[in-house]
This record gives structure tokens, sequence and C-alpha cells, in this order.
């Protein structure tokens, strides 16, 4: 600690002994743009109290960071290193110099949680999500367990892109897109900021962008799911960082977690009917619904009105009658059948 006082502050540890520091390690708090000699001597002076001294890098609110947190520098370092690790380093025709990284392809956006993460199964245990199964009853969103009926998304093998959201105790690795609970409400995690308190009453300490291997995505009975610590939902946000249904700039007291929980009822209940996947790991249960969903969001507002209006009316009538709907749907369905049936004529 006294190394890390030494580096955001630029004073000498109380013991009186130097410190030896590389210009690299100085360079997270002192910016040697332009005053690093041949010979690698800086021109400047790290004592901020010098007269000649140099001026604060980009990086010293990172450094000041990590002078609090010390997972919080290891879990920076794994990243760093394993990106160095997978896109390695090339180098230069001089046969010295190192050139910058290889470029690869960005990862996919995902919709999901990350392999990092984990969930809490009746009765207490925390296991990786990773090991989650369908049929696994898993703590939710008001203390209680529901049991998984789908995954969303589930690919283990994927690589995709997160935010890390850190606070005191925890750390959640979300989907931009995904919905977490601030609040009352279900908000898209690409809306929280820094200084905002999650549900395990802590405030969020930094955000960052990470890239995991794995993607998972468990939808429950209640549409909650408590990961890592920290009450989430089982969907996101179709209409990037909204909370609330939106038509062109009106928000409609209709948010993203009842929208997607209440259409994705007939998943739920029929989910014993058993469940399939797409090569990519994306249930087959939300293919089409989703895309259907998205070319609406994408059509002007007469559109969007005519079409989700009765929609969503239907689905809130069918959420009202319970698991009663299917027994509504099919006596409807036997009237109209037999009304259409030629009628015996009696003698």
């Amino acid at each position: 600690r006294d190394l890390q006082q030494t580096l955001v502050n630029g004073n000498t540890p109380g013991n009186g002994n130097a410190d030896f520091m590389l210009n690299a390690d100085i360079a997270l708090v002192r910016d040697f743009t332009g005053q690093i000699s041949e010979d690698g001597e800086v021109s400047c002076n790290f004592n901020v109290n010098n007269q000649n001294a140099c001026p604060f890098a980009s990086t010293i609110i990172q450094a000041a960071e990590y002078q609090e947190s010390n997972q919080l520098w290891l879990d920076d370092f794994r990243d760093a290193f394993t990106k160095m690790s997978q896109n390695g380093y090339e180098v230069t025709e001089d046969g010295g110099n190192l050139s910058p990284e290889v470029e690869t392809p960005a990862p996919p956006p995902a919709l999901c949680f990350s392999g990092e993460n984990t969930v809490t199964l009746e009765g207490g245990e925390n296991i990786p999500i990773v090991s989650l199964n369908l049929g696994d009853k898993v703590l939710v969103h008001g203390g209680s367990y529901a049991p998984v009926y789908s995954f969303g998304h589930r690919n283990p093998t994927s690589s995709a892109n997160y935010l890390r959201l850190v606070t005191k105790s925890a750390a959640l690795e979300i989907s931009s897109d995904h919905m977490v609970l601030v609040g009352d409400s279900f908000v898209p995690a690409s809306t929280v900021q820094v200084g905002y308190f999650l549900s395990n009453g802590e405030a969020v300490l930094s955000i960052k962008a990470v890239t995991r291997k794995g993607i998972y995505a468990p939808f429950t009975t209640t549409g909650t799911i408590v990961v890592s610590d920290i009450i989430s939902s089982s969907f996101i946000s179709l209409q990037k960082g909204s909370t609330y249904l939106t038509f062109g700039k009106i928000a409609l007291p209709v948010s993203w977690q009842w929208l997607c929980h209440t259409f994705e009822m007939p998943h739920r209940l029929l989910s014993n009917l058993g469940e399939t996947y797409t090569e990519g790991g994306i249930s087959r249960w939300d293919v089409a619904p989703k895309l259907a969903m998205e070319w609406v969001l994408n059509q002007n507002v007469v559109v969007m009105t005519t079409i989700l209006i009765p929609a969503i009316l239907g689905m809130a009538f069918l959420a009202l009658a319970g698991k009663s709907w299917f027994v509504i749907v099919v006596t409807l369905a036997s009237v109209f059948v037999a009304r259409r049936l030629p009628r015996r004529k009696t003698v």
C-alpha cells in the first residue's frame, strides 16, 4: 500500500526508504510524453511538489482505484494478459521492436451473462453459471427459488463482449442490453453509471468493457435471476438503452421486463415439449419471435402502433387469465371449428 500511495501521491513512504520503480510503473500516474531522452532518462520530476513536476497521466484514476482494490488490478491484469496471449505480437523487420498486437475480428455482442458469473441454487449453494442446467431451481427476485425452463442463449465456446459492473463485494458481467435491477426497475446494463446502487445495496464502483468466453441466458419462470449476488432480468431490452417500449420519442408505460416476460408465456407453459437450440446456441422457441419484434420496431410509428397495441392488449388478457389461457384458446378454436363443420340433417 505504501508503494501504491507513492505512485498516486508522489510522496516517499513513511519509512523514509526510497522505492525503486520503472518508468513504465510511474507512467501510470505521470505523463512522460516528450520527457524521455534517448538513454531513458526522464527530464521532469516525479514529485508533485517540484516545480518541474511531470503532468498527471490520464490513467491516474485507474491507479487510484487499484490503490483501493487489489482484486480490480488482478482482474485488469488477467484481461490484458489473456488478450496478449490470444492475439500475440509480431516482430518488426528490424528484428528488435515489437509491433502492435495482431488484429483479430471483434467478438459479437452478447445478449446474456458471461461464463465468469455465479448463480445460487435452492439450498444456498453458489455454482458457476456454466454448471447450470435446465430444471435447476435458482435464487430469483424476492428471495424465492424458481426453475430454469430454458436458455435463451447458451454457448460455452464462443466469446462475446460484456460490461463488468463492480461493487464493493460483487462483480456482475452482463451484456449491455441485458437488464439489471436498479431501484424498482429493470434497466439495460448500458444505462447503469458509477454511483448507481444495485440490489445488493452497494454502489457501482467501476464499469469496464470486457471480452469473455461463454454466453449464458437462463430463463426462469419469474423472468428474474440473481447472478453474482445481483438481481437481474432473464431478458434484454430490444430498444437500445430503453427501459420502456418507445414509439418514436414517446415512452409507453410498458416496460421491456413486463413485455418480454408476458410474450414468453407460451414458451414458458409449453417448455415441457422440449428444448432445441440453433448451432449458435439460441433457443429455437425464441428465434422467430425476436426477429418478428425487431422487424416491427424498425417500422414507422403507425405500423408499430397497429401491430403492437392489439398484441400487447391480447397478451395482457392472457396473462391475467393465467394458465387458463390455454383452455380459453382451445375452447374458442373448438367453437370456431365446430361452426365450420357441416351439420347433419335430421329427419
